[in-house]
């Protein structure tokens, strides 16, 4: 009987959220809380100059700034003091890509080799919660990415934020398919 090689590999997550925040991103309407309304389709111009519905996603960008400088470094320090490394030990750290200012902040806030940071949000913008998927499979597509310590970190709604730490083993990133 044929036995699968056990796969010495380890993977470490961090997920946390902090409901104070959940005004700085959020859909107001919609969903079981809030269910629409006739009046939630209505598009009207708010204080900040946008016109947009209750059904339409609101972002504060100086809050979720502020949150983001403070919890995205913190994580990733974190994650890797719980598993006893140290931080330039990241071969490849892949953020959610909300602005390059914003990513450019974390690099020089941790210290680390900037060519460990795939970017990609200039070919595509800010595609929200695809963007660590999207960067790899972008950026990273021919890279030999086995064995090598990868870092994920997103933030977003709620507000909230997670911190992965992973090592592939026998993994092959796909090109990107785009049509």
């Amino acid at each position: 009987k044929k036995r699968k090689k056990e796969n010495n590999s380890s993977s470490y997550f961090l997920l946390n959220s902090d409901g104070k925040g959940e005004d700085a991103v959020k859909i107001p309407s919609g969903g079981y809380r809030f269910p629409v309304k006739a009046e939630d389709l209505t598009e009207t111009v708010r204080e900040e100059g946008n016109i947009r519905s209750n059904l339409e996603i609101y972002m504060n960008g100086m809050d979720v700034f502020n949150f983001a400088i403070s919890v995205v470094p913190r994580g990733v320090k974190e994650i890797m003091k719980r598993v006893d490394l140290p931080v330039d030990s990241i071969d490849y750290l892949v953020f959610h890509q909300a602005n390059k200012f914003m990513t450019d902040f974390f690099v020089k806030r941790l210290k680390i080799d900037s060519s460990k940071v795939p970017y990609c949000i200039g070919k595509y913008g800010n595609t929200s919660a695809p963007s660590i998927p999207l960067t790899i499979v972008s950026e990273l597509f021919n890279q030999n990415i086995n064995n090598k310590k990868i870092v994920m970190c997103g933030f977003g709604a709620g507000l909230s934020w997670g911190t992965a730490l992973i090592t592939p083993q026998n993994c092959s990133v796909s090109e990107i398919i785009e049509y």
